[in-house]
C-alpha cells in the first residue's frame, strides 16, 4: 500500500468486533521512500483522550521517524470502558500486526500516556514484537493500581444512589460521558503489574515523564517504575521530573515533547544513561549542593558585582551628563557581561537550582540589546525630527534602570547562593527583601533630591511627609499580604500583620494631613511605634533577636529625630518654597530585619554579632558614599564639568552648581531672609543678624 500524504488518516479493521474500525493517523517522514523494512513509532493517548490529545499530535510530527497514533474509542467506536485495559492491549496488538503486514513496519518506540503506558508497558513485556522495541516512553504510568480507590469515596454516592457514575468530560471539543460502575474500579485495581516487574525487555531504553503536582497518579508511582527499570544490565532508565505539572502537563506540553526528543537522539547515538533528572534541575546530590565553589564561579560573582553594581551606575551618569566616555564605559561592560554570563553557565563545583536568577540572567540581556541598539541608531544621526526624540528618551529610560536591575539580579544571586527564600518562606523572604530594597532606594532617591533636585521640590507643593507618608502605606499593604500563609495563625504572623496594618493606616493618615504642604509627626510616630515592636520582638535566634533590637533602637531614635525636627527646627513655607527634610539616615543603615529562612545560615557564618553589624553597617556605608559619588560625577563631567561651565559662563571649579536654596550665605549679609536660611548639606548653618 502506497501513501501520497505525509499525514494519512487509516482505518484498520477490527479482527474481534468487525463493526469496529480503529481510527489512526500515519506521520510519514518521506513520502517518497517505501515502508517495508522502516521504523515506526506508536504514541497511545491516556484515559478518555485521543490520538491527538495533549502533546501526542505534536510530538508525533516532531519525531525524526515515521509514527502513528490511534484511538482506543472515540472515533474508533464501541462501548468505552474504565477497567476493559485487556481491551486497549488487543486494540494495540491489532494496529501492530497490521502495520506490519500492509506497510512492513517494524516497531521501534512506543510512547505511552497514563493508561496507554499501562497497555504498552504489558505489551512490550508479553509479546516476542515487545521485545524487540529500542525505546519506550512512560508518560504519567501508575504502578499502584489500588491507589485507584483513593478517589472511592467520591464515587460512593452516586454508587449508591445510581448504581454508576457518569463521567462527563470534553474529547476533541465534544462532550462525552463515561459511565463508571463499581466493578469497573475493581477490574482496573486488580491489572497486574507482574509481568512488567519480571519480563519487560532487558534491552529497552525507558524513559520516565512525570508531574509533581500529578493529583491523578501519584509522582511516587514514577519512583517505583525508576526502581524497576533502572536495575536492568543493557537498557538504561532516565526518570525526569516536571515539577509544575499535572496529570496532563498542562503548559507544559512543549516540555514534554521536547524531554523525549532529547533522550531519543541520546539513545540513537548510544550516549544515553540510567539518571534521574529533574526539570529545571531542582534535585541536587548533597555532594552537588555541598561541593566547594570553585573559582570560576567566584570570578563570576565579583565581575558581575563590578558591572552591574559600579560600571554600569558610571556609565549612567556619564550618559546623563553626554560625556564622551559613556559609550565606551557601557561598551566594556557589554563585553564583561556577556563573560560573566558564560562562566556563570561554566562553572564546576558546587551547583545550585533553577531560580529567580537565572531566569532574570536571560532577560537582562533584552534591555542590553535595545539599548545597543538604540545607541547605534542614535549615532547615525537621522530623522532628527521624528522617531529620534522618542528614541533619546527611551535610551535614557533603558540606562536609568541598570541600577535597580542590577541591584535585583545581585539581590537573586545572593538568595540562591545562600539558598534562602525556598518553600513557605517565599512570603517572608518578598517582604522583607522589597522592605529593604525600598530604604535604600528611598534614600537615594532624597540624597538626589537634597543635594540637586531643589527645583523639582518647589514645583511639587509637597511636604517631605507627604511622601514619607505614601511609601510608608505602599509598604503597610505588601506586608499586610505577604507575612501569612496558610490556615494557622501564629504569634509573629500576627504581629507582622499588625505591622502592615498600622503603617497602611497611618500612611493614609499621613497622607491627608499633609496634602496641603503642611509638615506633620505622623510618619514619625509610625516610626517609633514600629521601632519599639521591633525592639520586643523575640526570634528564635540570639543574633535575630539582638538585629531585631538594634534596628527597634535605631527606628526610636529616628521617630524622634524626625519629630524634633518638624517640631523645633524646621520653619514653616509658602507652596513654592521646598521644605527642608531630615535624611533619616539610621532607618536606612541597618534595613530590615532578618527573615525567617535567613537566620540560621547568618547565625552559622556570624557567630558573634558585633562583625554581622559591623559588615551591614560598612556595606550600607559603602552604598551611600558611591551614591555621593555618582550625584558629584553628575555635577563635575560633560555638560556639567568646569570646562563647559566657563564656556557657558557658569559656576567654576569641581563643586555642583546648586540651586538657590542650596548655596552658601555670603558672610555678614544682614539683609538675608530671616524665615529662610540658606545652607550646604553636610555644614551646620549660618547665624543670621537679627534686629
Amino acid at each position: 500500500m502506497t501513501v501520497s500524504s505525509r499525514t494519512t488518516r487509516l482505518w484498520i479493521p477490527h479482527t474481534i468486533d468487525t463493526s469496529i474500525k480503529i481510527a489512526g493517523d500515519l506521520e510519514r517522514i518521506d513520502v517518497t521512500q517505501p515502508t517495508e523494512g522502516r521504523k515506526i513509532a506508536l504514541i497511545l493517548h491516556g484515559t478518555m483522550g485521543h490520538k491527538d490529545y495533549l502533546f501526542q499530535k505534536k510530538l508525533a510530527k516532531a519525531l525524526p521517524l515515521d509514527s502513528f497514533r490511534f484511538d482506543f474509542s472515540h472515533e474508533t467506536g464501541g462501548v468505552w470502558n474504565m477497567g476493559a485495559l485487556d481491551e486497549d492491549l488487543e486494540d494495540l496488538r491489532i494496529v501492530v500486526q497490521y502495520l506490519q503486514k500492509t506497510f512492513g513496519y517494524v516497531v521501534d518506540v512506543i510512547v505511552g500516556h497514563s493508561r496507554g503506558s499501562l497497555v504498552a508497558m504489558r505489551w512490550l513485556s508479553t509479546t516476542e514484537e515487545g521485545k524487540r522495541v529500542r525505546g519506550f516512553v512512560n508518560v504519567a504510568g501508575r504502578h499502584r493500581m489500588e491507589r485507584i480507590y483513593d478517589r472511592a469515596d467520591f464515587y460512593k454516592p452516586y454508587f449508591d444512589a445510581q448504581g454508576y457514575y457518569d463521567w462527563k468530560v470534553t474529547v476533541a471539543r465534544k462532550e462525552v460521558i463515561g459511565r463508571i460502575y463499581p466493578q469497573d474500579l475493581e477490574k482496573f485495581a486488580s491489572w497486574d503489574i507482574s509481568p512488567v516487574r519480571d519480563n519487560f525487555p532487558s534491552n529497552t531504553h525507558v524513559i520516565t515523564i512525570h508531574g509533581l503536582r500529578d493529583n491523578t497518579v501519584p509522582p511516587y508511582d514514577a519512583v517505583l517504575y525508576a526502581r524497576i527499570f533502572g536495575g536492568r544490565v543493557s537498557g538504561t532508565h532516565n526518570l525526569h521530573f516536571i515539577e509544575e505539572a499535572d496529570h496532563n502537563f498542562t503548559e507544559h506540553r512543549e516540555e514534554v515533547v521536547e524531554t523525549v526528543l532529547n533522550w531519543w537522539s541520546l539513545a540513537e547515538r548510544g550516549e544515553v544513561q540510567t539518571v534521574i533528572a529533574h526539570s529545571h534541575h531542582e534535585e541536587l546530590t548533597e555532594e552537588e549542593k555541598n561541593a566547594p565553589v570553585d573559582a570560576i564561579l567566584w570570578i563570576h560573582m565579583v565581575l558581575q558585582c563590578a558591572v552591574w553594581g559600579v560600571l554600569f551606575p558610571l556609565g549612567m551618569v556619564l550618559g546623563m551628563t553626554r560625556s564622551r566616555w559613556h559609550v565606551p564605559l557601557q561598551s566594556a561592560g557589554f563585553a564583561l557581561t556577556t563573560a560573566g554570563y558564560l562562566l556563570g553557565h561554566s562553572h564546576k563545583g558546587r551547583m545550585f537550582p533553577a531560580s529567580a536568577h537565572g531566569s532574570f540572567a536571560k532577560f537582562l540581556f533584552l534591555p542590553i540589546a535595545a539599548q545597543l541598539a538604540l545607541g547605534i541608531y542614535l549615532k547615525m544621526h537621522i530623522h532628527e525630527r521624528t522617531i529620534r526624540p522618542w528614541a533619546v528618551r527611551a535610551h535614557g529610560i533603558l540606562g536609568k534602570s541598570y541600577p535597580v536591575l542590577g541591584w535585583t539580579q545581585m539581590l537573586f544571586g545572593a538568595i540562591i547562593f545562600r539558598g534562602y527564600c525556598r518553600g513557605g518562606h517565599l512570603g517572608q523572604c518578598l517582604a522583607h527583601y522589597i522592605m529593604g530594597s525600598g530604604f535604600i532606594a528611598y534614600g537615594i532617591i532624597m540624597a538626589i533630591l537634597l543635594i540637586a533636585g531643589e527645583a523639582w521640590i518647589r514645583r511639587t507643593g509637597r511636604s517631605p511627609e507627604w511622601w514619607d507618608s505614601w511609601v510608608i502605606m505602599v509598604w503597610g499593604i505588601v506586608n499586610t499580604f505577604t507575612e501569612h500563609r496558610g490556615a494557622h495563625w501564629s504569634v509573629k504572623d500576627m504581629q507582622h500583620t499588625m505591622l502592615g496594618v498600622l503603617w497602611w493606616a497611618g500612611g493614609a493618615l499621613g497622607i491627608w494631613l499633609s496634602r496641603n504642604n503642611q509638615r506633620s509627626v505622623v510618619p514619625s510616630v509610625i516610626v517609633i511605634l514600629t521601632g519599639w515592636a521591633m525592639s520586643e520582638h523575640a526570634q528564635a535566634l540570639p543574633i535575630s533577636t539582638k538585629v531585631h533590637s538594634i534596628f527597634g533602637y535605631t527606628l526610636l531614635l529616628a521617630g524622634i529625630t524626625r519629630i524634633i525636627e518638624v517640631c523645633f527646627i524646621a520653619p514653616s513655607f509658602e507652596k513654592d518654597i521646598p521644605a527642608s527634610d531630615s535624611d533619616r539616615h539610621s532607618d536606612r543603615t541597618l534595613g530590615p530585619a532578618l527573615n525567617e529562612n535567613s537566620r540560621l545560615a547568618i547565625a552559622h557564618a556570624f557567630r558573634h554579632f558585633p562583625p554581622f553589624l559591623l559588615i551591614a553597617a560598612g556595606l550600607a556605608f559603602t552604598i551611600y558614599a558611591f551614591v555621593l559619588v555618582l550625584i558629584n560625577m553628575w555635577g563635575t563631567t560633560g555638560r556639567h564639568s568646569p570646562s563647559a561651565s566657563s564656556a557657558q559662563g557658569g559656576v567654576q571649579g569641581d563643586e555642583i552648581e546648586l540651586d538657590k536654596w542650596y548655596q552658601r550665605v555670603p558672610a555678614g549679609e544682614s539683609d538675608a531672609e530671616p524665615i529662610s536660611p540658606q545652607f550646604v548639606i553636610g555644614e551646620h548653618e549660618h547665624e543670621h543678624d537679627r534686629e
